[in-house]
């Protein structure tokens, strides 16, 4: 049975992780210039990018570290339901599952975690 607390900290592990995608994003350099305008019509700027300090909240973090050691399809079972955004059954789809199975392995990956998270203290 997954504990009490650990979707509320998922759920705010996948808002870190959008709010850090997004500030690294805006980060500007020689290869963001090239994605951004072509291999042909990228001008190299003189002025240095700015590097933003990313700091996870500490629990979100321990969340983090716990998502790292787990198996490939839990931590995509995991990103998908609480980073990405869309619908739930477009989810199942995406991982090839059906509704059940869907959750039996979310569950199963937020036990995990769970079981896994005192470790990061």
């Amino acid at each position: 049975m997954v504990p009490n607390w650990v979707r509320p900290l998922a759920e705010s592990w996948g808002h870190e992780i959008r709010k850090f995608e997004k500030k690294v994003g805006a980060i500007q350099g020689t290869l963001g210039r090239i994605r951004d305008e072509g291999p042909d019509g990228a001008a190299i700027r003189g002025a240095p990018d700015y590097v933003p300090k990313i700091d996870l909240p500490r629990q979100v973090s321990k969340f983090h570290k716990a998502w790292i050691d787990l198996d490939h399809q839990e931590k995509n079972i995991i990103w998908l339901q609480f980073k990405e955004y869309g619908k739930t059954r477009d989810k199942w789809a995406v991982m090839g599952m059906k509704k059940t199975k869907y959750y039996k392995t979310l569950n199963a990956a937020l036990e995990k975690i769970a079981k896994i998270f005192h470790l990061y203290d």
